[in-house]
């Protein structure tokens, strides 16, 4: 997969994973150390400062997907992962993917 079909993916994935009920927002995928590099080859102008909230890797015979969720309250952490999980692995089909879900945030909606 070229560096542009990463990105045009993981650019559509974002739109699939928002589309889920129950998730409220994404975050940048990563540790925080990393984040905060990234942040600084931004502000160097080395990398783009925008760019996808989904990371995109390839190995062998498979792609991973990571992010990084928002996760409405009121839907739930469990029921949300599995339909995010089951989005990606529909809009990345026939593919096999490993797909790493984090729950960043739990929003309360009262």
């Amino acid at each position: 997969m070229t560096p542009q079909e990463r990105l045009d993916l993981a650019t559509r994935l974002e739109a699939v994973v928002r589309a889920v009920p129950g998730v409220t927002n994404l975050y940048r995928s990563g540790s925080l150390v990393s984040n905060l590099i990234g942040d600084g080859a931004a502000a160097l102008g080395v990398r783009a400062a925008a760019g996808p909230l989904i990371t995109i890797t390839e190995s062998d015979d498979r792609i991973a997907v990571e992010a990084s969720l928002g996760v409405a309250g009121d839907v739930g952490s469990a029921v949300t992962l599995r339909a995010v999980r089951a989005a990606i692995a529909a809009a990345t089909a026939p593919v096999a993917v490993s797909v790493h879900l984090t729950v960043a945030y739990l929003h309360d909606r009262e």
